[in-house]
């Protein structure tokens, strides 16, 4: 993990953020700035976005997004995007991520190399 963190927090088109709460890490997000193949410019990709289970619901991963999305602004991206695993626990992310403004609009599939 030490050796991805210095590969992405040297590259200029990603950002970690961490939220902070009564002086623990509450979560955080990982950003990725890409062009986009559908539209011009660009887009944010949301890479990870946690947040520890005892902080859920009070408000890190609604001040997590919001300052992705200054982030994605402060770039000049066209949109933000993420993907999420589609399993019944899952659920409760995924109304979370509606509730912030997110749109369903594909289905991801994977394949290890």
């Amino acid at each position: 993990m030490r050796k991805r963190m210095e590969a992405i927090s040297s590259h200029p088109d990603y950002a970690t953020l961490v939220a902070e709460c009564e002086g623990q890490v509450a979560g955080m997000i990982g950003l990725r700035l890409a062009f986009g193949y559908e539209h011009d410019g660009h887009v944010v990709q949301i890479t990870a976005l946690v947040v520890k289970a005892s902080f859920r619901g009070r408000g890190a991963g609604k001040e997590l997004i919001r300052h992705a999305e200054n982030w994605a602004r402060e770039k000049r991206a066209a949109a933000i995007v993420l993907t999420s695993g589609n399993r019944p626990e899952r659920e409760a992310a995924h109304r979370f991520y509606r509730h912030m403004g997110f749109s369903v609009t594909g289905l991801r599939f994977w394949k290890k190399l």
